[in-house]
């Protein structure tokens, strides 16, 4: 998974890109864990255009990262603590 660097200067399509990549991550690494994107959505201002702004995508890339991060140090524990990790 390539993920570019965090920054202000990131553009919408490179923030989208990073979002296919983690979420293409999950589908792969941690299937079961799928049925839990749909329950993060992108908060879009409450104005007129309703637009989707960078900081909407970012929000929601760490939000995705967030929840990778903390399933995977949770399995990683759980399997350390099995017969995987124990032979």
């Amino acid at each position: 998974m390539v993920v570019h660097l965090i920054n202000n200067m990131k553009t919408k399509k490179i923030i989208s890109q990073d979002i296919v990549a983690i979420t293409m991550t999950i589908d792969r690494m941690f299937p079961e864990l799928s049925k839990y994107l749909s329950e993060i959505v992108i908060s879009t201002p409450r104005t007129n255009d309703s637009e989707v702004t960078q900081k909407n995508l970012l929000d929601y890339y760490n939000s995705l990262l967030a929840l990778l991060r903390k399933y995977a140090i949770g399995h990683l524990k759980v399997r350390s603590q099995g017969t995987i990790f124990n032979m």
